[in-house]
C-alpha cells in the first residue's frame, strides 16, 4: 500500500524541469499562528525571529522557550526552521547578541540567516555546526559576492530582489552554495540592504529592524500626494518553475509582518507552481496586495507598472477573502511517511509505526483476535490509512503472521496511540553544540587629530587648490583614468555600491587595470567587492552595514 507524498517533491517535477532535487518552499513565521499556518499548509521550511536582533521587530518573534517549541513543532513534521539574526550589532550588544546565537543552537535550528559579520564569526566561533545563511540584507548580487559568502563558510546565499530571472540563472549556475530568491511579498524601493531613507527622516533604520516604511508615503515631485516611491507587493509565483530549472534551492515568501491566512496563500500558491498546477492569484490578490503585483524585476520590466499603493479596495477584498482562505490551514499537510507493521500471533496483535529516520512506536490492539472467514489484511490498510489530523501517510503496511478478525475500532485507537508516540519521539530537541563566546575586549579608541577625507562624484567636481590637512580624497573607481596623477597616493578609488548589469566585470577590470596606477586603496561597499580587490589596500565603505569589531575566528577575523 503506498501513500501520495508532498507534491513538491514528487518525481514529476524533476522528470518535467530536469531538476535533481526538490525545491524548498520557505514561509515567514512571524508568530506561533503564522507559524501553523506555513506548516499545515504544507511549506517545506519556516523563517522566524527572536526578540533581539530581527529584521522585523514589529512581528510577534520569539523568546528561548516559544523558539524550542516552535522547532519541535516543525521537526516532528520535516519542517526546517531558518532563524533570522539579520540585523547589525553594535560593540555593546555583543553579549545579548552571544545569547542569541545560544538559544538558537539550543533549540537546534537548521540555519542562521545573517547580515553582519559579525555576527557571522561569533555563530562560527560557538556553534560551528549551525549553518549559515547571507540574508538579502548583505546586498549580494553577484557571483563574486556568492563566492566571498562561499569562501567565509556559509551554505546559502539570498540574493538581491533585483535580479532578473536571467542573472539568477547566471549566479546559480556557478555557484559554489544554495541559492534562494524572495519570490512574493513586500518590495523595498531601495536596493536589498541599502536603504537609510527610515534612518534619515526618523532614526528608525532598516539594517536594525525598525523600519517605519515612509517610502509608503505620499512623496511626489507634482505635489499631487501620490506615493511616488511606493512599489506594489512581488509575486514571482508563475515564474517558480523556471526558477527551479535555473537551480534556486529555495523559494521564499516575503511577510513576517502578515497574517496566517496571507501565508497559507502564498504557500498554497508556490506548492502547486512548482508542481506544475494552476494556482489561484486572484486569492493571492486579495489576501493582499498594493494595486495588484509585479514581477518587474524577474521578468526584466521595471517600468512605471511595478509602483501601487494600499486601496480601500484592497482592504475589502482581503477582509472577504479571509474565511475561505482559512480552510487551506485548517488541517496538517500529510508529508511525513510512515511505514506500519502488523505482528499476529497466538497473544493477539501489535501494531508499529517507522519513520525514515528509523525511530519506532508500538502498541499492542487491544481486544481478542478472532479467528477469520476472509483475509483480513485489506481491512486493516484501510483503517491504518486514515491518518488525516496527522502529519503522517501511510507509506506501506507490511504483515508479519496472518491476523484475524478485530473491530476497526481496536485498529483506529491503536493507529492513533502508535502516531502519538511517534510524533512525540520526532519531537524530540536536538540542540547544536554551543560553546561560551570568546568576545573582544573594550577598547577605547585615543582622540587624536580628526582626520578629514572629501569625495566627490568625478575628478571635474576637484577644486584647483585642495585643504593642506586633507588627508585623502575618494573619487569613484570606473573613473580612475581621469584621477590627477598628482593626487593618486592620497586617493581611494570607490567601488559601485551596486553591480547590476555586467558591473560587475566592469568593476573588475578597473581594477586590474588601476593596481599599479599609483593609488592609495579601493572603498569596498559590498562583500562581492572582496575577491575582485585582492591585492589592494581596503576601506570599508558605508554600504558593508559594519557597526562592531568582528570576533576572531579560528585565527581570522571576518570584517
Amino acid at each position: 500500500m503506498t501513500g501520495q507524498p508532498d507534491p513538491i517533491q514528487a518525481a514529476g517535477l524533476a522528470k518535467k524541469y530536469g531538476l535533481r532535487r526538490s525545491v524548498e518552499v520557505l514561509a515567514p513565521a512571524g508568530d506561533g499562528e503564522a507559524l501553523r499556518a506555513a506548516v499545515f499548509a504544507g511549506a517545506n521550511a519556516v523563517y522566524l525571529g527572536l526578540r533581539q536582533f530581527s529584521a522585523r521587530r514589529g512581528a510577534g518573534n520569539f523568546d528561548p522557550l516559544q523558539l524550542k517549541e516552535a522547532v519541535a513543532f516543525c521537526h516532528a513534521r520535516d519542517v526546517r526552521v531558518h532563524a533570522a539574526v539579520n540585523t547589525t550589532a553594535f560593540s555593546g550588544e555583543l553579549p545579548l547578541l552571544a545569547d542569541t546565537v545560544a538559544a538558537a543552537a539550543a533549540a537546534g535550528v537548521d540555519a542562521l540567516i545573517v547580515q553582519d559579520l559579525a555576527t557571522a564569526a561569533l555563530a562560527r566561533q560557538m556553534a560551528p555546526g549551525l549553518a549559515l545563511h547571507g540574508s538579502t540584507q548583505l546586498t549580494v548580487h553577484t557571483l563574486s559576492g556568492v563566492r566571498q559568502l562561499a569562501a567565509m563558510g556559509f551554505e546559502r546565499a539570498i540574493l538581491a530582489r533585483e535580479l532578473s530571472l536571467a542573472e539568477i540563472a547566471a549566479i546559480a549556475k556557478a555557484s559554489p552554495i544554495e541559492i534562494e530568491v524572495f519570490v512574493h511579498g513586500a518590495l523595498c524601493m531601495s536596493v536589498s540592504g541599502q536603504c537609510y531613507m527610515s534612518a534619515f527622516l526618523g532614526g528608525r533604520s532598516g539594517n536594525r529592524g525598525e523600519c517605519a516604511g515612509p517610502c509608503r508615503l505620499p512623496f511626489a515631485a507634482d505635489g499631487s500626494g501620490a506615493a511616488h516611491l511606493s512599489l506594489k507587493d512581488l509575486c514571482a509565483v508563475g515564474s517558480l518553475p523556471a526558477l527551479a530549472a535555473a537551480g534556486v534551492a529555495s523559494v521564499k515568501i516575503e511577510g513576517r509582518l502578515r497574517g496566517p491566512e496571507y501565508v497559507a496563500a502564498a504557500v498554497d500558491a508556490c506548492r502547486k507552481s512548482l508542481a506544475g498546477e494552476g494556482f489561484d492569484r486572484q486569492r493571492l490578490q486579495d489576501v493582499f496586495s498594493r494595486s495588484g503585483f509585479t514581477n518587474g524585476y524577474i521578468e526584466g520590466k521595471i517600468d512605471g507598472s511595478m509602483f501601487g499603493v494600499r486601496t480601500a479596495a484592497d482592504a475589502a477584498a482581503s477582509k472577504a477573502a479571509m474565511p475561505a482562505i482559512r480552510e487551506l490551514y485548517r488541517r496538517e499537510a500529510q508529508r511525513v511517511p510512515v511505514r506500519f507493521v502488523v505482528t499476529a500471533g497466538e497473544g493477539g496483535c501489535t501494531l508499529a509505526a517507522l519513520d525514515a529516520a528509523g525511530r519506532r512506536a508500538g502498541a499492542p490492539v487491544a481486544g481478542a483476535m478472532e479467528p477469520a472467514r476472509s483475509d483480513q489484511r485489506p481491512a486493516i490498510e484501510k483503517a491504518l490509512s486514515k491518518t488525516g489530523g496527522t502529519p503522517f501517510f501511510a507509506e506501506t503496511v507490511e504483515f508479519e503472521g496472518q491476523p484475524g478478525y478485530l473491530p476497526a475500532a481496536a485498529w483506529n485507537d491503536a493507529r492513533r496511540a502508535v502516531l502519538e508516540e511517534l510524533l512525540a519521539l520526532r519531537s524530540v530537541p536536538r540542540p547544536v553544540p554551543c560553546a561560551a563566546p570568546r568576545l573582544p575586549a573594550p577598547r577605547r579608541h585615543a582622540v587624536g587629530t580628526k582626520a578629514l577625507w572629501a569625495r566627490f562624484e568625478g575628478p571635474e567636481q576637484l577644486p584647483e587648490t585642495l585643504p593642506e590637512n586633507l588627508a585623502g580624497l575618494i573619487l569613484p573607481l570606473l573613473r580612475w583614468r581621469q584621477a590627477p596623477q598628482a593626487l593618486r597616493a592620497k586617493t581611494v578609488l570607490e567601488a559601485p555600491r551596486v553591480m547590476f548589469g555586467g558591473m560587475e566585470t566592469a568593476a573588475a577590470k578597473a581594477l586590474a587595470e588601476a593596481k599599479d596606477a599609483g593609488f592609495a586603496g579601493v572603498m569596498v561597499h559590498n562583500i562581492g567587492h572582496l575577491p575582485l580587490a585582492e591585492g589592494w589596500k581596503l576601506y570599508g565603505g558605508f554600504g558593508l552595514n559594519v557597526a562592531t569589531p568582528s570576533p576572531r575566528c579560528a585565527g581570522k577575523t571576518w570584517a
